[in-house]
């Protein structure tokens, strides 16, 4: 009697068990989707971007790296598709000079007008730590 009790105790379980877990096997995947986070477009938390290069001619300004990713039109694409808001822009020195002071006029405007709100300059030479007036000088022909 004990065997025949146990016997359908078992058997009882197993079918509430099969059943309870065909409702939650089918209850799952509504209940899922319900749970899943909606697909949303967040900004990027990269804000930002140093461009270390220039498109002068090598042959034309010895300091020219001739890069056209960093010609100004170039430069504003990327900004606006990456929703940049500062660019840091590599300045040589005597950047007042040759046709670097072009460049940098033009690039500083296409950035202004892709919605970047700060372009500044970067520079730095080893020799500025011994000599700090050549730092001083290179910030005056940068600005």
């Amino acid at each position: 009697m004990r065997i025949e009790r146990l016997r359908s105790s078992l058997l009882g379980g197993a079918v509430a068990l099969a059943l309870g877990g065909s409702l939650i096997m089918t209850a799952t995947p509504a209940a899922a989707a319900e749970l899943a986070p909606k697909a949303t477009t967040s900004a990027s938390a990269i804000t930002g971007m140093w461009a270390w290069g220039n498109p002068i001619d090598p042959a034309v300004d010895a300091r020219g790296d001739g890069d056209p990713e960093f010609a100004p039109k170039a430069l504003a694409a990327f900004a606006s598709a990456h929703k940049l808001k500062t660019v840091y822009l590599s300045v040589p020195w005597a950047a007042d000079e040759g046709p670097f002071s072009s460049w940098l006029k033009a690039s500083i405007t296409a950035l202004h007008k892709a919605g970047v709100k700060t372009v500044a300059a970067l520079g730095g030479d080893p020799a500025w730590a011994d000599q700090p007036d050549l730092a001083a000088t290179w910030t005056r022909s940068a600005l």
